[in-house]
């Protein structure tokens, strides 16, 4: 029988739609709300990443106001507009499919935890895939 060689590789997990997910707080005092804007404006800012209001739309500026903060990636590098509205207490979510605009879709999502916007956060990623954002998170706000 001859001698069959074994190769060695590593494999990578693949989560098919990888998203975020979170619930938005019934009650979002005014300050909590403002915070988090200032702190979107930030993020976007910090970030090398191009994003827009909508994927298919990208001269219309990201959408951050006193009810909603609504953006995503432009044209092939965009998937699910992350959507946050003040005053529907959902739980929502965002395909990112691992984008570009993920790093900022993630750092978002702490702010909004942080700030009291979310009750929670969680992801289809593990610590390694949010570090990016985590750390343009505390670029952007330090």
């Amino acid at each position: 029988m001859p001698n069959v060689g074994c190769a060695s590789f590593a494999i990578r997990r693949i989560v098919i739609g990888y998203t975020h997910y979170w619930a938005v707080n019934a009650e979002i005092k005014q300050a909590k709300w403002d915070a988090f804007c200032k702190d979107v404006r930030a993020i976007i800012g910090a970030s090398d990443v191009p994003v827009c209001r909508e994927y298919d739309s990208p001269g219309e500026s990201p959408q951050i106001d006193d009810r909603l903060v609504a953006f995503n990636g432009v044209e092939d590098d965009g998937h699910e507009t992350f959507w946050v509205d003040r005053n529907e207490p959902v739980w929502a979510f965002c395909k990112t499919a691992r984008k570009p605009y993920d790093e900022i879709v993630v750092a978002c999502c702490e702010s909004a935890k942080r700030h009291g916007v979310f009750k929670e956060w969680s992801s289809d990623g593990d610590p390694e895939d949010h570090a990016a954002g985590l750390a343009l998170l505390a670029r952007a706000v330090s």
